[in-house]
């Protein structure tokens, strides 16, 4: 299976004051697109919100730009989103 991020609700405004302000970005991965759809129906009037297929998609998009929030589904093929939660991109510490 090919990853295709999905972009919805764009970058909010841009930084010069004559735009409107930046939205949040959040970043949600999950294999079912129809719930991509779904949550970026939802939320992409107050955040730009950035869909992925899959949780290396996920590390991957939030590597290059942490976002200000991460939505994951906890059952996916490949991460699962409980176990991408415990690793330093998503805010966990390394161990010791």
């Amino acid at each position: 299976m090919q990853e295709k991020e999905v972009h919805v609700g764009g970058a909010g405004g841009g930084t010069d004051s004559a735009g409107p302000p930046e939205r949040p970005r959040v970043v949600f991965a999950d294999d079912s697109a129809t719930q991509r759809a779904l949550v970026g129906a939802l939320l992409g009037e107050s955040y730009a919100v950035e869909a992925v297929e899959s949780g290396e998609a996920a590390l991957r998009t939030i590597l290059a730009n942490p976002p200000d929030v991460i939505l994951c589904d906890l059952r996916m093929p490949g991460i699962p989103g409980d176990e991408s939660r415990e690793t330093p991109a998503c805010g966990a510490s390394p161990s010791s």
